[in-house]
């Protein structure tokens, strides 16, 4: 009776604790969004965005998400303190399933994901205040190629009604499955598990499980390879599952799908063989068609094939493992699963090659990634634990001050984005000297130990020497890349390291050194390699000291993992510096708002559904184009994820250096496009960007309907044939009409002047072949045929009544004066607004292009009847009071004066 008397004392007393504990984190959340929060992330933003893109100080509106999420977070953290820490553990560790699909229920029903799309606001609305679409960190301008590629591809889908052929991309027909990676209805979805909810669930949650699936199923199948890997040791496989999950690597590569199927495979391998219940092995054989196939569809063979040699390693000490300790017995059930999933496989293979021809000899045929050939060398990203956990934190590229050291303890001599130098926590070399070291001292023949050590090995030197040609097209090496295979050989390394450290803990007085001065000197040695041979030297002087005391003693630890006490504190630092440097770095966002609703989006659903077939083309406005893709517009200067053969065979038909052009467009590219009035053209700007400067003529020849630009074309390229349709956000939307429109414009003039013979007419923003109509029709303008402004025009244009005497001219005007009674031989135009009247020159395309801004007040003083222009005025100048008269030729604007 005592007894049960202090457990229910006990009891009462955890759960009063918990319930002040649940008080508390209430309160914590609601200071910390409330007073905390915006300073934070202001102070955040300022220290790590990049020099061209300014992030200003805000009000960030208060987020009940952000708190629910502050909330659980404090309370997660509070357990701590009240519940036997490695009883909740293990708890966790056994109820890990549940809790993960729990999570992910909740996760998707509100809406969240990591993508960084908030950068658009930056792109879309450069005004407003930016970041404020994130629920927790900051977006990362770097990751462009998940949110202006990846999510957009995924996104446009939804208004193709997720079909296997799509014509967003490059405004042509385009394989959506293959290389896009997108969702679309079909069984070839199989292999694209993640992307199974946007065919029944809303965007916003779709886009949710998406995301969230791949970096829980990321956890759940590591943590099963470490348990195999550390015989059922559950911290040791945290650890390990940790180091990996939320290494720098994975975090800002998110999520490196090649290593979740790669594990899944071999942890369904690993149970198909170890069960005994027939349910179980039908279910391995489903998932391992999932998995077999999930891998296969990634097609991105840089990390399939690196990743494939830590795989092949895994796998045979999987079988090996199971013959060991006679858990292989095969049964004609088991081999008819086997053979059923095989079959399967190979079926949706082969319809897959079907349907995704095109798109895979296309690819096959490029000039890169196609005919790519690496032979490694020269990287040095292996030692990148040393820096990787202040990468969410700095700013990581070249600005003025880095230059002159004000920032850095070293200058950098060349720009290395996080992506590429992100790494793994996996201490490489010692985990190798320590498999060598523990082999060579026990004399065993530990095959895992041993197949790992050659793999390392090999992989290593691929990654730091590089291979010869002919060695690495045998390894099939070739077709990946050093700073690729060096996140599976560090991804190996923690393996090996997890699966040593259970081996020590199993041997009686295992030591690596008896003499103590060894690991010191192992450890100053490792140190000194890091500091000197990472070749970037990122960190600024505390950084680099405080790395350099953290890595001096983690190393020592290393060489004492035997010892329990040392081992804990070890493995708690290691957590800790892969959870800063990795568990930040992608942001929280609810939903897709950002690029499915605003003001430029919904315009683009609007001549979607209007004109759902038409073409359209960004002119100098990189970073736009796939957002349009996003929203379902048909882009032809979108990302050609394989080249758009067509066009260019068709821009460059008769060019004589076919071959050279051909080296350029054929590849993989990011399109930049620019308009002007001199020879089609392409250039190289990276390995997989490309700007195409476009003949105007040439717009019709491909077919472009809409154009979308910040620039104002009818003033800055008027020899382009296009009709404004719209201004949003700083976009203007151009029809593209019809070249050869000279002889419906001078018809349609001389029938005004016929009707009107005494009609004043303004000529606005017009120019050089504009004014040929208007002369050919006769109409009366305040241009004369020379292009000069008359002394009288000039006077009433800026409201001075005697200009004989200059010295009652005021400073301001007497320029203006003397530049309009100059004969203007040039580019010449008038343009009416609502300011000063003034004069602007520029210079374009080598034209120099004169602009006199007149006051539309002006318009009665002068006389004007009628205004003919290029420009909608009701929506440019909604000042003006005007009647709309006629449009001639698609392009000009014929409206009457409404004088007051």
């Amino acid at each position: 009776m005592i007894n049960l008397k202090d457990s229910i004392i006990k009891h009462k007393k955890i759960i009063i604790k918990i319930l002040l504990l649940l008080v508390c984190s209430i309160i914590l959340g609601i200071v910390t969004e409330c007073f905390l929060y915006e300073k934070i992330i202001n102070i955040w933003n300022s220290n790590i965005d990049y020099d061209y893109w300014k992030i200003y100080n805000q009000e960030l509106s208060i987020s009940k998400t952000r708190i629910l999420i502050l909330f659980l977070v404090y309370a997660f953290i509070g357990l701590h303190f009240i519940i036997d820490v490695k009883k909740m553990y293990l708890k966790i560790c056994d109820n890990r399933y549940k809790i993960a699909i729990v999570l992910l229920i909740g996760l998707t029903l509100l809406e969240l994901n990591g993508s960084s799309m908030a950068r658009y606001d930056i792109f879309i609305s450069p005004e407003e205040n930016l970041e404020q679409r994130n629920i927790l960190g900051v977006s990362r301008g770097l990751r462009t190629d998940e949110y202006s590629t990846q999510s957009t591809y995924i996104l446009s889908q939804e208004t193709n009604d997720y079909n296997f052929i799509s014509k967003r991309l490059r405004g042509a027909d385009t394989d959506m499955f293959t290389l896009v990676n997108a969702p679309v209805k079909d069984a070839l979805m199989l292999g694209r598990p993640f992307q199974i909810g946007f065919l029944f669930l809303n965007v916003d949650m779709a886009f949710s499980l998406y995301w969230y699936a791949r970096i829980i199923l990321m956890f759940l199948v590591t943590f099963e390879i470490m348990m195999i890997l550390s015989n059922k040791n559950r911290l040791l496989s945290l650890v390990g599952t940790i180091l990996i999950s939320f290494s720098s690597a994975v975090q800002w590569w998110y999520c490196m799908d090649t290593l979740i199927w790669g594990e899944a495979i071999l942890v369904l391998l690993n149970l198909f063989l170890t069960t005994k219940k027939r349910s179980t092995k039908i279910l391995c054989g489903i998932g391992e068609i999932i998995s077999v196939l999930s891998y296969i569809f990634i097609l991105y063979p840089a990390w399939q094939i690196s990743f494939a040699y830590i795989l092949l390693v895994l796998s045979i000490y999987i079988i090996y493992k199971n013959i060991k300790e006679n858990n292989i017995k095969l049964d004609v059930v088991d081999v008819s699963i086997i053979c059923i999933a095989l079959i399967v496989i190979y079926v949706l293979l082969g319809l897959w090659l079907i349907k995704s021809n095109t798109a895979i000899e296309a690819t096959r045929n490029t000039d890169y990634p196609g005919e790519r050939i690496s032979t490694g060398g020269g990287e040095k990203s292996l030692l990148g634990y040393f820096y990787n956990m202040y990468m969410p934190y700095e700013k990581f590229s070249i600005e003025e001050d880095v230059k002159v050291s004000k920032r850095t303890a070293f200058t950098i001599e060349n720009y290395e984005n996080q992506c590429e130098n992100a790494g793994l926590l996996s201490f490489y070399p010692l985990p190798m000297i320590m498999a060598l070291i523990y082999l060579i001292k026990t004399k065993k023949k530990d095959i895992f130990l041993i197949l790992s050590l050659i793999v390392s090995g090999f992989l290593s030197i691929y990654c730091i020497i590089g291979l010869p040609e002919i060695l690495a097209k045998i390894s099939l090496l070739s077709m990946s890349m050093g700073n690729r295979a060096a996140i599976p050989l560090s991804t190996l390394n923690i393996f090996m390291f997890i699966y040593l450290i259970s081996k020590i803990e199993e041997q009686e007085k295992f030591k690596f050194f008896e003499n103590k001065i060894y690991p010191l000197i192992i450890s100053i040695v490792m140190t000194f390699i890091c500091i000197f041979l990472d070749g970037n030297n990122y960190l600024k002087i505390w950084e680099f000291l405080l790395s350099i005391a953290i890595f001096a003693v983690l190393f020592y630890l290393i060489w004492h993992i035997e010892d329990k006490k040392r081992r804990n504190i070890f493995l708690g630092i290691s957590i800790a510096i892969t959870l800063i440097g990795g568990i930040t770095v992608n942001p929280i966002l609810k939903g897709v708002d950002v690029i499915k609703n605003g003001n430029f989006s919904n315009m683009l659903k609007r001549y979607q559904e209007s004109y759902p077939d038409s073409l359209w083309l960004t002119n100098e406005l990189p970073g736009i184009s796939n957002y349009m893709v996003a929203n379902g517009i048909n882009v032809l200067s979108s990302t050609n994820v394989y080249p758009n053969k067509e066009m260019y065979e068709s821009l460059f038909e008769n060019s004589v250096y076919e071959e050279e052009i051909k080296k350029v467009w054929n590849r993989y590219h990011h399109l930049e496009t620019s308009i002007y009035d001199g020879p089609t053209k392409i250039e190289l700007l990276h390995e997989d960007s490309i700007l195409l400067k476009l003949n105007y003529k040439d717009l019709n020849k491909i077919g472009v309907n809409f154009i979308v630009t910040r620039i104002n074309l009818q003033i800055e390229r008027p020899y382009i044939n296009v009709q404004i349709l719209e201004v949003v956000d700083n976009f203007i939307v151009y029809k593209v009409l019809d070249q050869e429109e000279e002889k419906n414009t001078v018809a349609a003039l001389k029938e005004y002047k016929k009707e009107f013979p005494n009609a004043n007419w303004f000529i606005d923003t017009m120019f050089e072949k504009d004014l040929e109509y208007t002369k050919k029709a006769n109409l009366k303008t305040i241009v004369t045929e020379e292009l000069d402004m008359s002394k009288e025009v000039s006077r009433e244009m800026l409201q001075v009544d005697e200009i004989e005497n200059e010295d009652n001219v005021s400073e301001e005007v007497l320029p203006v004066i003397n530049k309009i009674e100059d004969k203007y031989k040039e580019n010449f135009t008038l343009m009416l607004y609502d300011g000063k009247t003034t004069i602007e020159e520029k210079e374009e395309d080598n034209k120099k292009i004169t602009i006199i801004k007149v006051n539309y007040k002006e318009l009665e003083n002068l006389g004007i009847d009628y205004i003919i222009t290029k420009r909608n005025l009701k929506i440019e100048c909604p000042y003006i009071n005007l009647e709309e008269e006629k449009i001639i030729s698609d392009k000009y604007i014929i409206y009457k004066v409404i004088n007051d």
